[in-house]
């Protein structure tokens, strides 16, 4: 997987932090800012997805996500008799 220009790998942890703080602070659109926030984070750690959970109501609730889905798994198989 080729990371886009300006993103460090996970392996220089600092680095994706530095990045981070970056995106945080040129401010902006909130949504913009946790949506460009999450992107650094999975091409950093070269995931498919991350994504936000936040407590509402006494559950977690994702918030925001970035990237694709994996696909769910295979259900189990059914044992016959």
């Amino acid at each position: 997987m080729t990371l886009p220009a300006g993103v460090p790998r996970a392996s220089d942890p600092l680095a994706v932090l530095s990045a981070i703080a970056a995106r945080l602070a040129e401010g902006g659109d909130i949504v913009a800012t946790v949506s460009g926030v999450l992107e650094r984070l999975r091409a950093s750690i070269e995931a498919s997805e991350v994504g936000l959970w936040l407590p509402a109501n006494g559950a977690l609730v994702c918030s925001a996500r970035a990237g694709t889905p994996a696909p769910p798994p295979p259900a189990p198989a059914r044992e016959t008799m």
